[in-house]
Formats: structure tokens, C-alpha cells, sequence
């Protein structure tokens, strides 16, 4: 069997997740990348609202973050 139930609210999954970890980790440092890299676009707006550049670095940022 693929999972063991070893309490009703958590499973015990038999197998590697080492590749399952690697993925998650190499995601999570994309998401704070992504979310770095929009916190210092809002500081940058903060002091210039009316930069149509980092408007579109902003918007291309959350395009690429999905």
C-alpha cells in the first residue's frame, strides 16, 4: 500500500520524497526571489508612483511569478 493512516489527520507515505523536498525547496526560493524583488519595486514606487518603468517591471515580475 502507497500510505499507511497513522492518525485520522496525518498519513505516513512509504517511499523517497528526497526529489519531492529538492522541488519544494528549489520552489519556495523562486517565491522569495519573486516576493524580494516586489518589495523593492514598492519601495520604488513609493518614492516615484509615477514610474510607468517600474510599473511594467512589477506587473512582468507577478507574470512571471505565476
Amino acid at each position: 500500500m502507497i500510505y499507511d493512516i497513522v492518525i485520522s489527520d496525518q498519513a505516513e507515505i512509504d517511499g523517497d520524497t528526497a526529489k519531492l523536498q529538492t522541488a519544494i525547496k528549489s520552489v519556495n526560493g523562486q517565491i522569495k526571489s519573486t516576493q524580494q524583488q516586489l518589495k523593492d519595486v514598492d519601495k520604488l514606487l513609493k518614492l516615484d508612483p509615477e514610474n510607468t518603468e517600474l510599473l511594467e517591471k512589477q506587473i512582468s515580475d507577478v507574470a512571471e511569478s505565476m
